[in-house]
């Protein structure tokens, strides 16, 4: 995501900030951004508390999940970003094993198999200066999350039901 930052257009850095909100890479990060001079659109935040958590999801208009490629990002999704969907934020994350049964593509909720494969300065160019398109992402985000996890807790309570039946 720094690196995607860093090749934003100036007219849209002067429009976008991003926190990264990170417990394992923190000092990496912090080299990283300082390197590409990236500290006036990045803030990176070490070990928050649950409520200044809350605080700082439900000031963002756009949330990104984990890239990473640990078998840990490839089977979990991040209370960020279960947050973050049930909060009707719109999302990009990852397309993991994860992500495709809790999350719906397309709507609101972007997967993607790598970062690069957006066209993140289009893609924002087009968050910041549409409020319609804004605002339909964030409602389809919320009810996309919704959806899947009133199936997932149908799903789970039919297994409870079979498991005291047989």
């Amino acid at each position: 995501m720094i690196y995607l930052v860093h090749r934003l257009p100036d007219n849209l850095k002067k429009k976008i900030f991003f926190t990264i909100i990170s417990n394992d890479y923190f000092d990496e990060y912090n080299k990283l951004i300082d390197k590409l001079k990236c500290e006036r659109n990045i803030k990176i935040i070490n070990h928050l508390k649950f409520n200044q958590y809350l605080k700082i999801i439900n000031e963002s208009d756009i949330c990104m999940g984990l890239f990473g490629n640990t078998e840990k990002s490839q089977n979990i999704i991040s209370n960020f970003i279960v947050t973050s969907a049930n909060l009707g934020k719109v999302i990009i994350t990852k397309n993991t094993k994860a992500a495709k049964i809790y999350l719906n593509n397309n709507n609101g909720i972007l997967l993607l198999k790598k970062p690069e494969h957006l066209n993140f300065s289009k893609f924002i160019r087009k968050y910041t200066s549409s409020a319609k398109f804004r605002n339909e992402l964030q409602k389809k985000s919320k009810k996309s999350f919704l959806k899947n996890f009133e199936i997932q807790k149908n799903l789970k309570n039919l297994e409870l039901f079979f498991k005291e039946v047989l």
